[in-house]
């Protein structure tokens, strides 16, 4: 095979390289930076359900680095049209080891008044968020009452727990794309190193 024939062939395989590199970076990137930016933050680590009037403690045992927020979510049921309406007393606090209190909330989950925030028929009030630097154990203890107005039907309550680990569909969509503009720029290297090595034979060739 001629040095001419080798050249032809780097040139076309990393021109084919270039473009299949550009066609994943960009596509990928697309798709991962879209679920970054719809991504509110957390990533849900566990889930458990709430019994108003009935105190619920949960043990955590957390990741050091990492922020974590609470949720007390309330599905509410209401007739058609009509706006749901609770008022519910909650009282929610992570506590350490030593039973010092790291972040607490007091008052109402009330879906018309902040901080409870109303997501079609979930009231949520958080809790948080924190950060932590150790693996000791946190209990999250949370007392969510019954409804004082008496005119929501609760659906479900429960408590969510939230850290801040970016979800892996998003990691493996940033990945591809760094991947894709590595085959971008390996070809590009190779076009232009077929292309330069090319010019310096004919230049080097006797007259």
């Amino acid at each position: 095979m001629t040095d001419g024939t080798v050249g032809s062939v780097v040139r076309s395989g990393g021109t084919i390289l270039a473009i299949l590199g550009l066609a994943l970076c960009l596509g990928f990137a697309f798709l991962g930076c879209g679920s970054l930016f719809a991504w509110n933050g957390r990533h849900v680590v566990e889930m458990h359900g709430i019994t108003p009037g009935t105190p619920l403690v949960v043990p955590l045992s957390p990741e050091p680095g990492r922020r974590y927020t609470a949720s007390i979510e309330v599905a509410l049921e209401t007739d058609e049209g009509v706006e749901p309406a609770a008022k519910m007393p909650v009282s929610a606090r992570a506590v350490d080891k030593g039973g010092a209190t790291i972040v607490e909330t007091v008052g109402w989950l009330d879906p018309a008044e902040p901080p409870t925030m109303l997501h079609g028929f979930v009231a949520e009030r958080l809790v948080g968020s924190f950060h932590v630097s150790t693996r000791d154990p946190i209990e999250l203890r949370v007392d969510l009452g019954a409804d004082r107005t008496g005119t929501a039907r609760i659906a479900e309550s429960r408590l969510v727990l939230y850290d801040d680990v970016t979800p892996p569909n998003i990691k493996r969509a940033l990945g591809a794309s760094a991947a894709g503009g590595v085959m971008f720029l390996v070809g590009i290297g190779l076009v232009f190193v077929s292309f330069f090595r090319g010019r310096k034979k004919r230049g080097l060739r006797p007259p």
